[in-house]
């Protein structure tokens, strides 16, 4: 069997066909990069926005709580006030 030769035009046609083929194939990544950077962003703002609620939650938390040695200090006043005034703690 004889080998046909290929002309300069050939072969470039034949190279132009693979490029856009590979053009192809990197749009088509391109395109499912984008939309799945779209999706990592929709769901970022969702976890942030719902972390910003925790966050929020805790500050009133903390607020709200009475710190230790606050809450010793009490407890040593009514222990202090109950022997004084005749009053069996409930311990």
């Amino acid at each position: 069997m004889e080998e046909k030769e290929i002309t300069n035009n050939e072969l470039a046609a034949l190279i132009n066909k693979g490029f856009d083929g590979v053009q192809g194939q990197f749009d088509e990544l391109k395109e499912k990069v984008n939309r799945m950077d779209e999706k990592f962003e929709e769901k970022f703002d969702y976890v942030d926005a719902r972390l910003g609620r925790l966050e929020n939650g805790f500050k009133e938390i903390k607020n709200d709580l009475v710190k230790r040695y606050e809450f010793e200090d009490a407890l040593a006043r009514i222990k202090l006030l109950e022997r004084k005034v005749g009053i069996e703690s409930g311990k």
